[in-house]
């Protein structure tokens, strides 16, 4: 997780839990946090320069969205997908998150695209200079930028739910970065002149990719 010593300065009109609850998840969406890791309450508070109670607050929410898991004698842990459930997950992600495409597309202000559109340039940007931490954290903020417009907080509860870091890595190997790429550039040309269906088609497309890429590299062993 990045240094969080001014991350209460960044949100000063949020409650202690949501500040560490919304760096937290973004942590764990983003990759920082992998699978697995330990998520010890008094580590974490002092990366985020606040007390334990509101750290343990966030991580019973983060449980209860299915990012973490408790497990015995080791704490909260950073939870993992087990390969079995990936067929599972994907079937699930990718109509989910094809509908929040088409009810944000019209909801998503002018602003709202130009920030989509520097996300994606730094997408852009990761590719050019084969960084994957960029790659993994620009293509992460830019779908729920998207999805976060929809205007529905339940089918974004459920799309975070889903929203795991499942094998990271694997989805970073050539040619899958261009594809990926130019995938959501697709997509952007659709959002930027406001074509919801389209780009919702587009996105169920992507997300049907993702998954067959994960499952080729899982056999391929690169995953």
């Amino acid at each position: 997780m990045a240094a969080q010593g001014t991350v209460l300065a960044k949100h000063p009109a949020q409650t202690k839990v949501n500040v560490a609850l919304e760096t937290l998840r973004e942590s764990i969406l983003e990759g920082a946090l992998k699978p697995g890791e330990r998520l010890l309450a008094s580590d974490l508070a002092e990366g985020l320069e606040m007390s334990a109670t509101p750290v343990r607050e966030a991580l019973r929410i983060l449980e209860a969205e299915g990012l973490v898991t408790s497990i015995p004698h080791r704490g909260a842990v950073v939870r993992d997908l087990a390969a079995i459930e990936a067929d599972t997950f994907y079937a699930l992600r990718a109509p989910m998150e094809s509908l929040a495409t088409r009810l944000a597309v019209p909801r998503l202000t002018n602003a709202d695209i130009k920030k989509l559109e520097r996300v994606h340039d730094r997408m852009k940007a990761g590719l050019q200079h084969d960084d994957d931490e960029r790659l993994t954290k620009s293509n992460a903020t830019w779908h729920m930028l998207i999805y976060e417009a929809c205007g529905s907080p339940y089918l974004m509860d459920l799309i975070r739910r889903l929203w795991m870091p499942f094998h990271w890595h694997g989805l970073w190997v050539d040619p899958r970065r261009e594809l990926s790429v130019q995938e959501h550039g697709q997509m952007m040309d659709a959002i930027r002149n406001r074509r919801a269906d389209e780009a919702a088609r587009l996105m169920q497309q992507h997300i049907d990719r993702v998954h067959r890429s994960i499952v080729d590299a899982q056999a391929a062993g690169e995953a």
